[in-house]
């Protein structure tokens, strides 16, 4: 979920009221959800368990019910990730959309169907592409590890533009209201602070996955510099 939810905020009928209480519930319930999976599997592996599986679901439920059991739920986990992917693929785009909106990517990033409303290139072109090449050219878990350490580079680099739109709004002369948060600028500060240190766990136990998925991070310097240029040439 994360910042998926709000990306949509601009299909919301009343956002500033819906999108926080949404957030609030589905983070709310990914915690306890998180947190009963974790007890089970420690009530039934334990910690050397644990440590000596790289499927704690499938092993819990092998022992629970068996073979077929493990099937089950690998079936099940299979459907949740398709089912991420589909929202992922869809979802992203508007964020695509709001930049062409604002002049930052090319019109066709903001290309609609007329008769499905879905916006074309985005979806099949540009982001379909991408997933598709990673699914043949890197294993999963190595996926997970790149996307883990700049997605955390990205989300903590969203938190700390905070400060400085407030600055500049102060600068300016204007109200910091439209960048209003509620616990600044303590909370902003932790969750800068959260994912610093998730970004240095990974750098300690996958370094080589760390250096790559921070060379994907800055690759997306020059190709934001060539759109920016397609976009305004002068």
């Amino acid at each position: 979920m994360r910042w998926k939810s709000g990306v949509v905020s601009g299909e919301m009928r009343n956002p500033r009221r819906d999108l926080p209480r949404g957030l609030f519930i589905g983070v709310a319930g990914v915690i306890i959800l998180y947190l009963l999976v974790t007890y089970v599997c420690l009530r039934v592996l334990g910690i050397a368990g644990l440590a000596n599986t790289t499927t704690p679901a499938s092993e819990v439920m092998r022992q629970a019910l068996g073979g077929r059991g493990a099937k089950i739920i690998a079936c099940g986990i299979a459907i949740s990730t398709v089912g991420f992917l589909s929202q992922s693929i869809l979802t992203a785009p508007r964020v695509y959309y709001a930049m062409a909106e604002d002049k930052v990517l090319p019109p066709i990033f903001k290309r609609l169907n007329e008769k499905t409303q879905v916006q074309e290139f985005a979806v099949t072109v540009f982001v379909s592409i991408m997933i598709i090449t990673l699914f043949f050219t890197a294993d999963f878990g190595e996926v997970l590890n790149y996307v883990m350490f700049f997605d955390s580079i990205a989300l903590a680099s969203a938190a700390a533009s905070v400060f400085i739109l407030r600055h500049r709004a102060k600068k300016d002369g204007e109200k910091p209201g439209v960048y209003k948060m509620k616990g600044y600028p303590w909370l902003p500060s932790i969750f800068i602070v959260v994912y610093t240190l998730v970004n240095i766990s990974v750098m300690v136990a996958r370094p080589q996955a760390s250096y790559i998925g921070f060379l994907l991070f800055l690759s997306g310097l020059p190709l934001y510099w060539i759109l920016r240029r397609l976009v305004n040439p002068k």
